[in-house]
């Protein structure tokens, strides 16, 4: 049984913080001067966590009554979706914990629980540079990838239109092993891709087909980092001999059959830390393979119709959807209002979102933040650009134009407006105006060199009774 405590801070004011969480959980919590507690049973002895002090980003925790061998550090933004922040091992009943908030994040809750500490996986991946590909991907064409390693297993990665903004060249290369991969080693394929930590407007496709059928419903995806850490669980799905994968986000992803256990839990949870919003991508991944596990088993065992499995799956979609928006989304939302840099992050993450929701594009119930966050997060880095040129002469026009257009480009392609929107530079025509004739435009200087080469091509051959060839 785990002994849960439970606390909740603010970056802002902490006392008021407390007041909130009162309010909102009814009956289970104690309140005390600096700390609340709850546990899973009266008898049980519970653990106290304590505020030890703030300083700056740095939020130091204590907890007592740590009779246990470990202890670990969960965060939340809504009391719902749990995380690990870090583990500890209590000394003579004591732990204590240091956490960073790293993002602009207003308010976190936290909890301690006594579990056993998540054990990190590096899966120690090999890959083969003599079986691999590259394709330029386009934003008007996308691109694709395809390879059939030594093994007859044939790998297709497609890029539709529109998911990059510029041209960017691409690599897929086969892994050939894995030096500590925790399953089993059946129906196992995977690659790495390049660049390490590109992101995609939206979901890519990497298709993985044998060269004979495989057991369809015990099929496993994953993923894992370019150096084989913060491995996890992704959803897939499955057809005779092929397995399907969504990427947005690169390093290298695969698939495994792993049998499922004659009794007990078929899932498998490799929990990792996380120390910034984006790893809700992977927590959310991680659960939604965990769900698939179960309904693999319960069609197996009888229990899902293959309507109500379809059904099942689509719904875990949703849900990992919501997961990702709660957790990677809706906690930076208040500062991607005020800050063009976090305002364009946020917007990213929400394009790429609803470019996985599989509904038209602006249909979601999530995009409805795109119409609120848009005009804002325009208005803030059109002015953070133009301000900076017309201020610094000396700042650099290029960058500042760049910043501008691709700022631009990604808010008329999410909402389709270059209109004002209620900013006081104007239509997007407008700031550009005004950006041009600020100080930070100089004169160029420099050489343009001009090279002519002319090509004659002369062809040998026999001359005919007319004297032509």
């Amino acid at each position: 049984m785990n002994i849960t405590a439970l606390i909740h801070a603010s970056s802002t004011v902490f006392k008021q913080a407390f007041n909130r969480i009162s309010l909102r959980i009814p009956c289970l919590v104690a309140w005390f001067v600096s700390w609340i507690f709850f546990t899973t049973d009266s008898g049980a002895q519970s653990l106290k966590l304590q505020l030890a002090s703030q300083d700056g980003s740095v939020t130091r925790f204590s907890v007592s009554g740590a009779n246990v061998p470990n202890v670990n550090l969960q965060g939340s933004f809504d009391l719902e979706n749990w995380f690990l922040l870090q583990s500890a091992t209590p000394v003579q009943g004591q732990a204590s914990f240091a956490h960073t908030n790293a993002e602009p994040i207003d308010v976190w809750f936290y909890r301690a629980v006594a579990e056993p500490a998540p054990v990190p996986v590096n899966v120690g991946p090999q890959p083969d540079a003599s079986q691999s590909a590259g394709a330029v991907i386009t934003p008007e064409q996308g691109g694709q990838l395809e390879i059939t390693d030594t093994r007859g297993v044939f790998y297709q990665f497609t890029v539709r239109s529109n998911l990059v903004r510029e041209p960017v060249v691409v690599r897929m290369t086969v892994i050939t092993n894995f030096t500590a991969m925790p399953l089993e080693n059946r129906f196992r394929a995977a690659v790495v891709f390049e660049p390490d930590g590109f992101e995609f407007r939206g979901p890519a496709e990497l298709k993985i087909r044998f060269p004979e059928p495989m057991p369809e419903l015990e099929m496993v995806g994953y993923a894992f980092n370019g150096a084989g850490g913060e491995f996890h669980l992704k959803p897939w799905e499955t057809a005779t001999n092929e397995v399907t994968l969504t990427v947005s986000h690169f390093s290298g992803a695969g698939v495994n059959a792993e049998s499922f256990p004659p009794a007990g839990n078929p899932n498998l949870n490799y929990q990792n830390a996380r120390t910034t919003s984006r790893d809700a991508i992977r927590d959310a991944d991680q659960w939604a393979g965990d769900r698939y596990r179960q309904l693999h088993e319960r069609h197996i065992n009888g229990r899902l119709t293959d309507q109500g499995f379809l059904e099942k799956l689509q719904e875990t979609k949703y849900i990992r959807r919501r997961i990702v928006f709660t957790d990677g989304i809706r906690p930076l939302l208040a500062a991607a209002a005020r800050n063009c840099d976090i305002g364009r992050l946020v917007l990213s993450r929400m394009d790429q979102l609803e470019g996985e929701s599989g509904e038209p594009y602006g249909q979601s119930l999530e995009f409805r933040e795109v119409g609120k966050l848009a005009p804002l997060v325009r208005c803030n880095c059109a002015h953070e650009y133009i301000e900076r040129c017309e201020k610094d002469p000396s700042s650099s026009g290029t960058s500042a134009n760049l910043g501008l257009t691709d700022t631009l480009l990604d808010i008329e392609l999410m909402t389709g407006r270059t209109d004002a929107q209620g900013c006081d530079l104007g239509s997007d025509n407008q700031m550009f105006e005004r950006l041009a004739k600020a100080p930070c435009h100089k004169a160029w200087e420099g050489t343009v060199r001009f090279e002519r080469t002319e090509i004659e091509e002369w062809v040998a051959g026999q001359a005919d009774s007319s004297g032509g060839f």
